[in-house]
């Protein structure tokens, strides 16, 4: 299955209905959309966090790559905070599947990205 990661820089309605969504005092200005795993919204430095390390960790996930866009329809506006454990989920599945060419698994790979969310 062929999923893309989206950074999309969110219209102030779909901003104010996300904030209705999730709650309004939280500050929502972009999201990032996980193919089927789910959407986050939040600011544009905490999407974009996610989106620079997840296009190169889980790159096997998402073959056909990431890209950023400021138009997108969602069909629900709530934050599944869990998105890293179903991406990680997906990635052992594929790993284990014999027909995989799974190239995030070296050691490096996940190295870096302990290093990165570790600051």
């Amino acid at each position: 299955m062929s999923e893309e990661l989206i950074l999309v820089r969110l219209t102030d309605e779909q901003a104010e209905t996300a904030r209705n969504a999730i709650g309004p005092r939280k500050r929502i200005t972009h999201a990032l959309v996980c193919g089927s795993h789910g959407n986050i919204f939040g600011t544009e430095r905490f999407c974009r966090k996610y989106y620079d390390a997840w296009r190169t960790i889980f790159s096997d996930i998402f073959p056909d790559g990431a890209r950023e866009t400021e138009t997108y329809k969602f069909d629900e506006y709530i934050s599944r905070f869990d998105v890293v454990t179903a991406l990680m989920n997906e990635l052992d599945a594929r790993k284990k599947s014999p027909n995989s060419r799974a190239t995030t698994s070296s050691p490096s790979v996940w190295q870096r990205a302990l290093k990165l969310f570790s600051k």
